[in-house]
């Protein structure tokens, strides 16, 4: 009996890529509306933002879970402060105190962590100020958090690429 060969394997030499970087992206602002009594404003209509990367890294995503439950807890903590009935104790009161002020200080270090990973996604802006003047491109993070509140929601959520493809579509139209 003759054992029989296995046939040689040929390995294909393989030549080395390069990485290739995720481009940026450039999303304009026409789709941005803040409603005050009713009155529609497209603040920053024409405006533009550049990102860089995808979309939200998994750490980004359980950062942003981690302080919507922080945020419920010093709702919760706050809530039960104004509950304590004018009996309860001196103790009582600074043990829920002391619980708020930690806690309100987590989610404080968590929007601090937040805010700087989102502005290492802005590339740059030509976003300008409520009186029309240039804000300093790219951003800083006391210019994101001194923004309206649906300004910075919408930042994050264009940041974070969870537009839809139809809504990109539907923007780029708008804009031209």
């Amino acid at each position: 009996m003759t054992a029989e060969r296995a046939p040689k394997r040929v390995l294909r030499e393989v030549k080395p890529t390069k990485p290739q970087k995720l481009p940026t992206r450039t999303v304009i602002a026409d789709d941005l509306v803040i409603v005050v009594d009713g009155v529609e404003y497209r603040t920053h209509a024409g405006e533009e933002i550049t990102f860089r990367g995808g979309g939200a890294s998994v750490g980004e995503s359980m950062q942003q879970l981690e302080a919507a439950e922080l945020q419920l807890e010093v709702m919760e903590l706050a809530e039960q402060a104004k509950n304590l009935s004018a009996e309860a104790d001196d103790e009582q009161g600074t043990t829920l105190a002391r619980q708020f002020l930690a806690k309100r200080s987590e989610l404080q270090a968590l929007v601090d962590q937040g805010t700087d990973r989102l502005l290492a996604r802005i590339v740059s802006w030509t976003w300008t100020d409520p009186s029309g003047n240039q804000y300093p491109s790219p951003p800083t993070a006391e210019i994101l958090l001194g923004l309206e509140q649906q300004e910075l929601a919408w930042i994050k959520a264009h940041a974070a690429n969870e537009r839809s493809t139809e809504e990109e579509k539907k923007a780029s139209t708008a804009s031209t």
